[in-house]
């Protein structure tokens, strides 16, 4: 990881809280405005970067690298998603 070497963790701890944070209150948002497709939208990107913190907390459940490849995963699941239905609905 190349921007290891210019932030602190401190610096990324602190993107990813503001993240999940943003990623919660979005299915939050959605869940009591009756919108099923960006609840689990959002809900998809609190989980990956709840996963994120984990790596920039040195917890040792997940390796930088397979939260790089779960992240992006779930990330194209939401994606795919979101193209699937717009598809849907014309």
């Amino acid at each position: 990881m190349a921007f290891d070497l210019v932030l602190p963790d401190m610096a990324y701890q602190a993107v990813h809280v503001i993240a999940l944070l943003v990623g919660l209150y979005g299915a939050y948002w959605a869940s009591n405005n009756k919108q099923g497709l960006w609840t689990v939208v959002f809900g998809l990107w609190a989980v990956t970067e709840l996963i994120y913190l984990t790596v920039h907390l040195n917890l040792g459940i997940v390796t930088a690298g397979a939260a790089h490849v779960i992240q992006e995963a779930l990330l194209l699941i939401a994606f795919l998603y979101v193209v699937y239905s717009a598809a849907m609905k014309k």
